[in-house]
């Protein structure tokens, strides 16, 4: 955090660097003094309080800075407040970066740790984004790996060979309880594609 005793009037006390607006009327409960700029940006009074609570939280002795705060089920941080629950990687985005883009608006991981807040590691993009990402580096749930399927690999290469041996869809779609439209598809590798 920066040191307020160096910060130029005019400019935010919090240390964000934005440029202040002339206060309209003197305040002295908010430290408003007419035609001369507000010491604080708008809502920026309480944000040296909260980045001392924000980075209380975070490990930053590893390559990662890891989130020691409250985590969801995938392991991502979380943090609260004011009634209002943040995940702790978009937080530490958006405190570096400023506020997300407008077509890029999920925070994604370089490192692919979860609880990670370190802004270097950070970048913004689409839910797209994050796929193709996941996808790349094998962290996608495919094949067996998806909850929903309901064959192995050893299932979906033998169901291959049978068709190629001459049973039908209709056959195979009957013996293994399945629609034909999805023994089509992994016949002619449209699903299973990585087998």
């Amino acid at each position: 955090m920066q040191d307020h005793s160096i910060i130029p009037v005019g400019y935010c006390q919090c240390g964000c660097g934005q440029l202040t607006k002339i206060a309209p009327q003197s305040s002295t409960r908010r430290g408003w003094f007419i035609n001369q700029p507000m010491p604080f940006v708008s809502g920026h009074h309480k944000r040296p309080i909260l980045l001392i609570r924000f980075w209380s939280h975070v490990d930053t002795s590893g390559n990662c800075w890891v989130w020691t705060g409250a985590t969801d089920s995938h392991g991502y941080g979380h943090f609260r407040d004011h009634g209002v629950t943040y995940a702790a990687h978009r937080f530490s985005y958006c405190l570096t970066y400023g506020p997300m883009p407008e077509n890029k608006p999920d925070v994604l991981h370089t490192c692919d740790n979860p609880p990670c807040c370190r802004p270097e590691h950070l970048f913004a993009g689409t839910n797209a984004d994050n796929n193709r990402d996941a996808a790349q580096k094998g962290r996608s749930a495919r094949g067996e790996r998806n909850g929903h399927a309901k064959l192995t690999a050893q299932d979906v290469q033998q169901l291959r060979q049978a068709y190629i041996a001459g049973e039908t869809q209709t056959s195979l779609s009957s013996r293994l309880n399945m629609a034909q439209s999805s023994i089509s598809a992994i016949v002619r590798r449209r699903k299973w594609k990585h087998l």
